[in-house]
């Protein structure tokens, strides 16, 4: 059980790293280090979702599908990973029923999904934007505001809530989430 404990705290520093390496913007040494992670604790839905959504930034989508073929539980970032995969794709009802599966467990409190900086790599922004690209406004607001309450000083995370609040016709919320977003 201490074996297994150590693995947990290594997987999880290692992805500190990533975030970290993500945020200076050395994306190949953070996609390293999310796959790492992965491999030290396997079990946990959330650091292999990472991974998946690393290896669709790097435009490695098989390697992605084989990563995202052995996730186990139900965690947001598995069904955004998987709608990403199936969106590009072409497979439009698929990505979007990912998208619901996700919100759901967002909105729940997925407790899977950590919020840690740097804010892009917040779940609830990643499906915020491919909820916009689907022409899901009014989801995609939802999952923009769950971003906003994670990271409520983030002016990216304001002015996508504001967009998506425009699409879906929510004027009012629209010219807030402005306001806020160029504060």
């Amino acid at each position: 059980a201490s074996i297994k404990a150590a693995r947990r705290l290594e997987a999880r520093l290692t992805a500190r790293k990533a975030r970290f390496l993500s945020a200076q913007g050395d994306d190949q040494a953070a996609l390293q280090a999310w796959e790492a992670a992965s491999q030290l604790d396997p079990s946990s839905a959330a650091l292999v979702g990472q991974t998946a959504m690393a290896l669709l930034d790097a435009s490695r989508t098989a390697d992605a599908q084989n990563v995202l073929a052995s996730a186990q539980g139900p965690a947001a970032l598995i069904h955004i990973a998987r709608a990403r995969l199936a969106f590009l794709r072409d497979y439009e009802e698929q990505a979007l029923s990912e998208t619901r599966q996700s919100l759901e467990l967002l909105e729940a409190g997925d407790t899977e999904c950590e919020p840690a900086p740097p804010p892009h790599t917040l779940p609830a922004a990643h499906l915020a934007g491919l909820l916009m690209q689907l022409n899901q406004p009014s989801q995609a607001a939802r999952a923009a505001q769950i971003a906003a309450s994670q990271a409520p000083n983030d002016a990216d995370i304001y002015a996508l809530l504001a967009r998506a609040q425009w699409a879906s016709g929510d004027w009012e919320g629209a010219v807030v989430s402005s306001q806020i977003s160029t504060c």
